[in-house]
């Protein structure tokens, strides 16, 4: 399986899995009642997130991540 994940800054996000995209979505933002052990000051409801992490992680089952590679994008796509 190939997953691909493109993260143009604070404006759209794109999940791509074997060539087909799966989800998008745009202006990320901070905000639902999952979030737990957060700095008050950096956890504001409907903040829009213009920094962060990529974390890869599996559900339930073991994964071998192989082959990881990122493209930092933001000199092809500036605001």
């Amino acid at each position: 399986m190939k997953a691909e994940l493109i993260v143009l800054g604070d404006s759209l996000i794109t999940h791509i899995i074997n060539g087909d995209t799966v989800m998008q979505y745009s202006k990320p933002q901070i905000g639902g009642d999952v979030a737990n052990r957060y700095d008050p000051k950096e956890f504001k409801d409907g903040k829009i997130l213009d920094k962060g992490f990529i974390a890869l992680q599996s559900e339930g089952q073991p994964v071998d991540f192989r082959n990881v590679e990122l493209l930092d994008l933001s000199k092809r796509y500036k605001k």
